[in-house]
């Protein structure tokens, strides 16, 4: 934010948990504040700040008069771009602070509508389940450090933003239906760019350029050809590289992880674990014993020919043990 024409930190204190420059247009920091801090200066960004802790009660100046509200836990407050913020909390608070781009917003509109950029609806202490539950799924790939990779997160920050101009701004842009699928064309270049780079660390603006698509479109149309979010097919197609290496070769963990594009072997045995409720070294100890009770043949498979499954429930909260957030009209 700035103050004074000067660039300044958000909260006088530093975050706990920041994700840094990990996705593309939106940024997530847990802050726990202090007793009787302020903020003063203009906002940047779009910021919503989400009660995590106890109820507290926060005071603001609007038109030059002091207004006061208890924020509950769980509710949210939304902080448009360019505001001049002048805000006491006269409590301790555990916040999650989520700051999307002015930039990302308006892409998504222009894509919707062809209008401006949203403007964003003041709101204090207010209550969404929607946003709450993209809130707490951010959270969550924040805290368990993104073992998926910067996807994941981006599609929901993705999710999130779209969410919001569609129902917190003054001039809501819709996007219109879309059932139509990715051109075949299309599609194949998406796939081979998400194949030829399994290894590294991709976003869905990687995927959607290779496309040469926008994130937006990509991503609604992706699932009408696939069945699936870009995320959840990544995640797969990683691990499916990680069973037939196992099963292939004579590499370690920590070899295997680095060449599926997992930050570390605890994160590919965790995300492992979880879509094929075994463990890497019991899947190869499994897979060897297999082969040398079966008689020998001459073929062999491809990491695609393996059968995937999908991401678990639990890797999503309670509140969404159904389906993942998707990028759609409201």
């Amino acid at each position: 934010m700035f103050r004074e024409g000067e660039l300044v930190p958000r909260f006088p204190s530093q975050p706990s948990l920041s994700s840094a420059n990990r996705w593309n247009g939106i940024k997530v920091e847990r802050h726990r504040l202090k007793l009787n801090e302020e903020l003063v200066g203009n906002i940047c960004d779009n910021q919503i700040c989400f009660n995590l802790g106890a109820p507290t009660s926060v005071t603001w100046k609007k038109g030059g008069q002091p207004n006061t509200k208890l924020i509950q836990p769980g509710h949210f407050s939304i902080a448009p771009h360019g505001q001049l913020r002048n805000v006491r909390w006269t409590d301790t608070m555990d916040l999650l602070l989520v700051s999307i781009t002015p930039k990302l917003l308006q892409g998504f509109s222009v894509e919707a509508s062809g209008s401006r950029m949203p403007e964003l609806i003041e709101h204090y202490g207010h209550s969404d389940r929607q946003v709450q539950n993209l809130l707490h799924l951010l959270l969550l790939d924040l805290v368990s450090g993104s073992p998926a990779g910067s996807l994941y997160g981006e599609q929901i920050g993705t999710a999130l933003a779209v969410y919001l101009a569609q129902c917190f701004s003054v001039k809501r842009p819709r996007m219109p239906p879309c059932q139509s699928e990715l051109p075949g064309l299309v599609l194949s270049r998406a796939l081979n760019f998400i194949d030829a780079c399994l290894a590294e660390s991709m976003s869905l603006q990687d995927i959607a350029s290779a496309a040469g698509m926008s994130r937006f479109y990509f991503a609604r149309l992706f699932r009408n050809s696939m069945g699936q979010s870009p995320s959840r097919y990544v995640t797969e197609q990683r691990i499916e590289r990680a069973k037939y290496l196992l099963t292939r070769t004579t590499l370690k963990l920590d070899e295997i992880s680095s060449r599926t594009g997992f930050s570390s072997q605890s994160h590919l045995s965790a995300m492992f674990r979880k879509l094929t409720g075994s463990t890497p070294s019991k899947f190869r100890l499994l897979a060897s014993s297999s082969q040398l009770s079966r008689p020998a043949n001459n073929h062999t498979h491809s990491p695609d020919s393996i059968s995937g499954s999908a991401i678990p429930a639990a890797l999503i909260p309670s509140t969404l043990t159904c389906s993942e957030p998707t990028i759609q009209s409201t």
